[in-house]
């Protein structure tokens, strides 16, 4: 079955949509605060929970879902990733570990890992990198590289530019390196050389300074869009160091970015993020931004 896209929440629920009209086919319930969840090119749909367990999840042609646990962390399971050669489960944990798992639905009880590995931290966000790499971002500022076809040892590990607590990281679409997030309204642009690595400040108001919650690249002009807890949504041009466009703000924060496979859209999910602490908020909501290549396209360079 065809899915165009996944929604996740606190609730413990996932939302899915197909690709015809992007109407509503199910929802399911897994019991516990969804941290992250993805689905493969069969429709397949694969969740980390709070409670630590990662499931998959088979959506039939009559609405049924069948889900099988494959495995579970010690703590929270905050991020997953599908690698696809080979096709492996990636998640990382609060439990300071990064674990690969089958993606085949075989049994309902927890799975051995086939491989786990510790890190030095907390994972907070993650990213894949080509088909076989993984970057994992930690609670005290670390980035590692795997690959997962040879796990047992890192093969970059740094200190992030970013001097605050990481929000996300994705891989630039060249492989040359990825994109990161922090709390301090700050994102960076690292080179696995390292060289011409750069950050830049963003996603501020008046002397207000807003966490930087998620980043999407374009599918095809490799702009990228950043979303913020102040509530906007700014398109950046990596290579000229330039703002593209900058959206009006919503009222609340930006909690996830996607943009669509072909690109004309961005689906933009507005959910307060608690940075304020607990206080009264407006109702989650997720909306489908129309996108032009003026929007997104590269600014040419004067000479």
């Amino acid at each position: 079955m065809r899915i165009s896209s996944l929604f996740f929440c606190r609730n413990g629920r996932i939302y899915i949509y197909d690709g015809v009209g992007g109407r509503l086919r199910s929802d399911l319930n897994v019991n516990a605060p969804v941290l992250d969840a993805s689905f493969d090119e069969d429709g397949k749909i694969f969740s980390a929970a709070l409670g630590g367990n990662v499931m998959s999840h088979i959506l039939a042609p009559d609405g049924s879902i069948k889900s099988d646990l494959i495995g579970a962390h010690d703590q929270a399971a905050r991020c997953l990733e599908i690698t696809r050669d080979p096709k492996i489960i990636a998640t990382g944990g609060w439990d300071e570990t990064l674990c690969g798992w089958s993606p085949d639905s075989s049994t309902s009880s927890p799975r051995k890992p086939l491989f786990s590995v510790k890190v030095p931290g907390r994972v907070f966000a993650m990213s894949p990198l080509g088909g076989t790499k993984v970057l994992v971002g930690t609670s005290n500022r670390q980035i590692l590289l795997f690959d997962v076809r040879n796990p047992s040892q890192p093969e970059l590990q740094r200190e992030s530019l970013l001097k605050n607590q990481l929000r996300c990281i994705v891989g630039l679409p060249d492989g040359s390196g990825f994109t990161a997030a922090s709390t301090e309204g700050r994102v960076a642009i690292e080179k696995l050389d390292g060289v011409g690595s750069y950050t830049f400040k963003c996603h501020r108001v008046g002397n207000r300074i807003y966490p930087v919650n998620a980043i999407s690249f374009h599918p095809h002009w490799h702009t990228f869009a950043t979303g913020g807890a102040d509530g906007s949504v700014s398109v950046w041009d990596g290579n000229a160091k330039k703002r593209i466009r900058h959206y009006p703000r919503y009222d609340t924060s930006v909690s996830s970015l996607a943009f669509h496979p072909k690109g004309n859209l961005l689906a933009v999910a507005i959910s307060y993020t608690f940075e304020e602490g607990d206080k009264a908020h407006p109702e989650d909501k997720v909306l489908l931004k129309p996108v032009t290549d003026a929007d997104v396209q590269p600014r040419i360079r004067k000479s």
